[in-house]
């Protein structure tokens, strides 16, 4: 996330990107996928996926160890989080800072899950062989 200061507006964005031209990610469905949420910042920020169930394999380089499943994860300030996950269900998900301003002035994207087999990784997201996107947090 990128804080911009547009005249007096603020806007939120996710790899200094606004709602709708956002970085989205496309994924096969049943193939594990991991996202890393890098925060930057010196804010607070709960990520949100709609549709997807996750759990945090690792916080700062650190192992974590769950038990359960969730479809948001605190990112705090300066601090890296993985995600791991299996899509299941085929669709457009949003996904978003449960901070509603930040959500309101563009900090929110799409993973869209598809039946297909080839997906791409739109814009500037960086992925590798691993199936891991990257989206900055930053202000």
């Amino acid at each position: 996330m990128r804080t911009v200061a547009a005249n007096t507006t603020l806007a939120v964005t996710m790899n200094m990107k606004l709602w709708l031209n956002a970085d989205k990610a496309d994924y096969p469905l049943k193939v594990p996928r991991k996202i890393i949420f890098k925060n930057s910042s010196s804010r607070l920020h709960p990520m949100h996926i709609h549709g997807v169930f996750f759990r945090v394999p690792e916080s700062n380089g650190q192992k974590a160890i769950e038990q359960f499943t969730r479809d948001t994860v605190l990112v705090g300030p300066r601090e890296s989080v993985t995600i791991g996950f299996v899509p299941e269900h085929p669709e457009i998900w949003l996904t978003h800072c449960q901070i509603q301003e930040h959500a309101e002035v563009g900090m929110m994207t799409t993973i869209e899950v598809k039946n297909q087999g080839l997906c791409k990784i739109q814009g500037s997201l960086s992925h590798s062989l691993t199936s891991t996107v990257t989206w900055l947090i930053s202000s």
